[in-house]
């Protein structure tokens, strides 16, 4: 009987231990699946924290209009000046000598966008984005002034060419293409000073702005064959100046915040007093170290490619490139 109460108090005993270790399982998966959905619910919150309003603030709209002028009196203007160029080259010079000049007039006009790339991004730590690309549409559109004067003032009309040395306009393009390098850096820049760096809202902004650009740059290619069928290779460009001085204007608009150093708080442009006057010799500074850096680019740009054989074949897609280029001019 002992031995039988025994075993009856074990069984109970074992029972009693596999319900004891059932309900802590239960317990713990309850206390699991609590702790899940309060990760979910965290993690939906924190969703929803980040689902920022993507809706543009009355500052951020007039900006953008703004930048949407100013971006499209730049596109449809600009449209006429390649086609202008290349046709002043090649009708002014020797045709034994027009394409080969042509060729150098253009390698000098994309090395000097390089340059002009390189030179302003230091000028963004002192300047506003707006202010700078102001400066230099106002700058081209002053090269562009000079182009049609040398005509003008040698006698050149709508259907009799000027007596000017063609080769004047190597300074004239070069220069329009350190405004035009500079231009495009601050083009990149300006978005983000808008909206605040907001990934939903330059996504908007983006789409919105290139639609209006490329309306703009397909209206300004159709006008441009009409205009140097009609004006001629250099009055051709009369469309540049007005255009681009508006806009200019249309730019100096904006009011967007000042690029500094990460440990140094935002300014606000829209506070004159908030910008930082630089005196020239600064600025000066400013410009031989873009320039210094545009070189120290070029020569660890050559020691990759000439000294690593791995990087070669960039010198023949460069050279496949420039065949193809030349076999569309001839």
């Amino acid at each position: 009987i002992d031995t039988d109460s025994s075993a009856d108090d074990e069984t109970k005993r074992k029972e009693q231990q596999q319900d004891q270790q059932q309900q802590f399982i239960v317990e713990e998966y309850d206390e699991y699946e609590e702790k899940i959905d309060i990760s979910f619910t965290i993690e939906e919150e924190e969703e929803e924290g980040q689902k920022t309003d993507t809706s543009f603030t009355i500052e951020e709209k007039h900006n953008i209009i703004w930048l949407i002028l100013g971006l499209m009196c730049f596109k449809f203007s600009f449209e006429s000046l390649g086609a202008s160029i290349s046709l002043f080259i090649l009708s002014r010079i020797h045709p034994s000598e027009a394409i080969s000049t042509l060729a150098l007039l253009l390698i000098l006009y994309g090395l000097s966008q390089s340059i002009g790339s390189m030179m302003v991004s230091q000028l963004t730590r002192s300047f506003s984005p707006s202010r700078i690309i102001s400066f230099f549409m106002c700058l081209f559109a002053a090269m562009a002034i000079i182009y049609i004067l040398l005509e003008a003032l040698s006698g050149g009309t709508l259907s009799h060419p000027g007596r000017w040395n063609p080769y004047l306009v190597f300074p004239i393009y070069i220069c329009m293409g350190g405004c035009l390098g500079a231009m495009e850096l601050i083009k990149r820049i300006i978005p983000g000073n808008i909206v605040g760096f907001n990934a939903d809202k330059l996504r908007r902004m983006d789409a919105l702005v290139h639609i209006f650009y490329e309306v703009a740059g397909t209206a300004g290619a159709i006008a441009s064959t009409p205009l140097v069928k009609y004006f001629g290779s250099v009055y051709a460009t009369l469309l540049i100046p007005p255009l681009f001085i508006l806009g200019s204007f249309f730019y100096s608009r904006i009011r967007c915040i000042l690029l500094v150093p990460r440990n140094e708080e935002q300014t606000n442009i829209t506070d004159p007093t908030s910008l930082n006057t630089s005196p020239p010799k600064k600025i000066i500074k400013m410009i031989l170290k873009g320039i210094k850096n545009y070189i120290k680019s070029l020569k660890m740009g050559a020691k990759i490619v000439f000294f690593f054989s791995s990087s070669l074949f960039y010198l023949a897609s460069f050279r496949l490139r420039s065949s193809v280029s030349s076999s569309q001019i001839d």
